[in-house]
């Protein structure tokens, strides 16, 4: 008789096997092959769901660890490096996955996981060029889908704002580094005008970005680190993360910290209604 094809379970069970064995980028693209396989075989039975891309992008993560940037390996690829970074095949395997949902597969359906893993991506790969814009780009997209089209379920939460926010503060490309500190604070102000509270975690990360791209000892580091921990301390923020953040960024200033209960007590309701209490002076 006629023999099965396997069902979806099946094939996410090899997928499974496969990325937990997976080290480099050509294994994970051969693994994601099994997704081609699936899409061509136009059955009901065996067509992905969301398990499906959610192993697969697991799989770029986990490559993604292990992934640097390599000028050597891109001196000839004419800008096209991006192209060659696990986190953009990350967001070509998102997009997969958009296009299935809306070509009635609505078993994909992306979720908000869905884009965090991609973001997860691109903070792991933070050291390749632009990842600060291209992670900020795409976080911009998802503001845009929540605005502008019917999935509101995608407003994109604080912490991906922060997200963003470590992937500028990890740039080691010198000439990326002004950029990235532009992009660092434009999200913090996307927090303020969207109505959400900044949190210690987001005062953290900006104290990191300016440690690691600001050089020690200008008046823009001390200035720029003075107002974020400022800002800290009046929205009552101040928590052991920023301690530790400013320690970074501008020693100086925590040795002349004299801590007060409001600056690490409950926030009031009257505060937390009032994000806008919280904006800081635009970066150049």
């Amino acid at each position: 008789g006629n023999i099965e094809a396997p069902d979806t379970r099946s094939y996410n069970r090899v997928i499974g096997g496969l990325v937990r064995k997976v080290r480099t980028v050509n294994e994970m693209g051969y693994v994601e092959d099994i997704l081609e396989r699936m899409t061509k075989l136009e059955n009901e039975r065996s067509r992905p769901d969301h398990t499906t891309f959610e192993v697969l992008m697991k799989g770029w993560q986990k490559v993604a660890m292990t992934s640097t940037y390599d000028p050597e390996l891109d001196k000839n690829s004419k800008g096209s490096f991006s192209m060659k970074c696990v986190a953009h095949r990350a967001e070509i395997l998102l997009a997969r996955m958009e296009r299935h949902y809306a070509g009635g597969n609505n078993m994909v359906k992306p979720d908000l996981a869905a884009y965090r893993n991609v973001l997860t991506c691109w903070k792991l790969c933070s050291s390749w060029p632009g990842a600060a814009e291209r992670s900020f780009q795409f976080l911009e997209r998802m503001e845009n889908q929540n605005k502008y089209s019917d999935k509101t379920d995608l407003a994109p939460p604080q912490r991906m704002y922060a997200t963003v926010i470590h992937v500028c503060g990890r740039t080691q490309i010198e000439e990326d580094k002004p950029k990235a500190l532009q992009i660092a604070f434009q999200c913090y102000n996307n927090i303020i005008a969207n109505g959400i509270f900044p949190l210690s975690y987001t005062y953290h990360a900006l104290l990191l970005c300016i440690a690691n791209l600001i050089p020690e000892g200008t008046d823009e580091r001390i200035e720029l680190s003075k107002e974020v921990f400022e800002a800290a301390c009046g929205q009552g923020q101040v928590d052991r993360s920023v301690i530790l953040g400013l320690e970074k960024a501008n020693p100086s200033l925590l040795l002349s910290y004299v801590a007060l209960p409001e600056h690490s007590a409950m926030v009031s309701e009257k505060q937390k209604s009032s994000p806008e209490n919280a904006i800081m002076s635009e970066v150049d």
